[in-house]
C-alpha cells in the first residue's frame, strides 16, 4: 500500500488593477459631468477591490458587505449618497475578483 504523495500546486493571485482604476474613472467621470455624490464611492471601490478574492468568499469581502449594509440604511437618508456607497463597494468586490480570478496563474 504506497501512497504517493498528493501533487500540491500553488497558484500567484495578482491585486486588481483594471477593475478599480475603471470604476474609479467612472465615479469622477460622473462626479464632475453630474452627480457630486458619486465621488462618494471613490473610497469605496478601494475597500472592494482591497477585500476582494477569486474565489469571492464572504470572509475576504465581510466589509464589502458591511459597507453595502451601510449604503443601504444611508439611501433611506439620501439616495444618492447611499447608491454611490452601495454601488462602489459592491461593484468594485465582484469586478475585481473576477479580474483576479482571470488573472491567476499556476507557480511552479
Amino acid at each position: 500500500m504506497n501512497q504517493e504523495p498528493e501533487k500540491v500546486t500553488y497558484i500567484q493571485v495578482s491585486r486588481p488593477v483594471f477593475a478599480p482604476l475603471l470604476l474609479a474613472a467612472i465615479s469622477i467621470t460622473v462626479g464632475i459631468l453630474d452627480a457630486p455624490w458619486s465621488f462618494a464611492a471613490l473610497p469605496f471601490i478601494y475597500l472592494g477591490s482591497f477585500c476582494a478574492a477569486p474565489n469571492f468568499n464572504l470572509a475576504n469581502g465581510f466589509l464589502v458587505l458591511v459597507s453595502a449594509l451601510a449604503g443601504y440604511v444611508v439611501s433611506f437618508f439620501h439616495g444618492p449618497l447611499g447608491f454611490a456607497i452601495l454601488l462602489g463597494s459592491v461593484w468594485s468586490w465582484i469586478l475585481s475578483g473576477i479580474e483576479m480570478k482571470l488573472r491567476a496563474k499556476p507557480v511552479r
